[in-house]
């Protein structure tokens, strides 16, 4: 629906419609749009959080109601009703009390829209305009980009050969194909390994300009598969495992600080590590050490994983410097105050960035891992959201 609300704005002009009346039905249109997209947003949130409440089957009264009064007192400035089953599952999984924690559909519905400038989100996600910055040499070695349904090879050189699959592959063992755009959840994304002349996936299908047009018709990238440091993969060996970092950047001082940290880890078997595909997620402390337990989507704890007891302590390497590029590269985006950051380390035990998210960040595994996601910054984030009010999501 929203998609056709923009298809006829985009053809008002050429109906003849100009304007004060133009800008009207524009702005009536875009209202619609807006009204939409948060009806939808809203029945996703609710749907998700009644299923997750329930499968947990809570005491209620196990959470103190005073901090839940408080919870509702301090978010109600943004929503006037404020779903407590978010806190209370937050709670319940953590272990951490607090009336901090931010519901999800008001995060994605008041508070993203406020603190990043949606208009700019999928030109900052497009990992092919990755290699185009001055940490090009942090991300996967691109092979191939289609951009705007046009081929470039990995220096940006468009491609006038029939089939220059084979020739750019240049013998890699396995390669990554997804979408260059919005691969969130680890949505489309391919794993391809070679055999003798040909590139097949687990569905037995064969790597092809053809099959590469017909799954993603366009805007998508083809990268070497990183060989992640074995510090990281001995935790799952089929996916690169990632330190996802969420960074804020204060309204206040403007000074960028890493929140959270958490460990994502494929299911076995799987080529990505994100909970929505089946993987889990560790939270990690200040120092680089793993809590003692994983959580996958639900909520849902473990204290193995494989052959791996969490009640040892674990400490990452480099924890500290991936922590301080992520800080680093935040300060370059100044259109966005919120990053989820994905970063690995591969064989040569060198920092590698997989992907920076500015869009559907993903808050549960955070604040069920960590606790509350702004933390001491939850009043400075509601005070300039009351300011900056958006009454529906920016549409563009």
């Amino acid at each position: 629906m929203i998609r056709y609300i923009r298809i006829v704005i985009s053809q008002l002009p050429e109906l003849g419609v100009c304007g004060v009346f133009l800008a009207g039905i524009r702005k009536l249109f875009l209202g619609i749009a807006g009204y939409i997209s948060k009806s939808q947003r809203e029945r996703r949130c609710r749907r998700k959080i009644t299923h997750i409440y329930a499968h947990h089957k809570l005491n209620l009264e196990a959470i103190d109601p005073a901090i839940i009064g408080e919870h509702v007192r301090m978010w109600s400035a943004l929503k006037r009703r404020v779903n407590t089953k978010w806190a209370r599952v937050y709670m319940y999984v953590s272990g951490i009390h607090s009336a901090k924690y931010i519901p999800e559909d008001i995060f994605y519905g008041m508070v993203q829209p406020c603190l990043n400038y949606s208009p700019m989100e999928k030109a900052f996600s497009d990992k092919n305009l990755y290699d185009k910055g001055q940490y090009r040499d942090l991300f996967p070695k691109t092979l191939l980009r289609n951009i705007n349904g046009i081929l470039y090879d990995s220096t940006y050189a468009p491609i006038v050969v029939k089939d220059p699959l084979m020739q750019l592959l240049n013998g890699c063992d396995e390669v990554i194909v997804k979408p260059s755009i919005d691969s969130g959840g680890g949505r489309s994304v391919e794993l391809f390994v070679r055999n003798d002349d040909i590139y097949i996936n687990h569905k037995g299908h064969v790597l092809s300009l053809a099959h590469l047009n017909q799954i993603f018709e366009k805007n998508y990238i083809l990268q070497e598969k990183l060989t992640q440091h074995e510090s990281l993969s001995r935790f799952n060996q089929s996916s690169v495992n990632t330190i996802r970092v969420f960074t804020y950047r204060s309204v206040v001082t403007e000074k960028v600080v890493a929140l959270h940290a958490v460990l994502r880890i494929g299911r076995e078997g799987s080529v990505v590590d994100n909970q929505a595909s089946g993987g889990i997620s560790v939270g990690i402390d200040n120092e680089g050490v793993l809590n003692k337990y994983a959580i996958d989507k639900m909520g849902n704890k473990y204290y193995r994983i494989g052959t791996i007891d969490l009640q040892h302590t674990y400490k990452l390497i480099k924890f500290a410097e991936m922590i301080e590029l992520a800080r680093k590269i935040a300060t370059d985006y100044l259109y966005t105050r919120m990053l989820g950051f994905d970063i690995t380390l591969d064989s040569d035990q060198a920092i590698r960035i997989i992907e920076i998210n500015n869009g559907s960040i993903e808050i549960n595994f955070h604040q069920m891992n960590s606790g509350p996601l702004f933390g001491c910054y939850t009043e400075e984030v509601i005070d300039y959201c009351v300011k900056n009010k958006l009454g529906e999501e920016a549409i563009a």
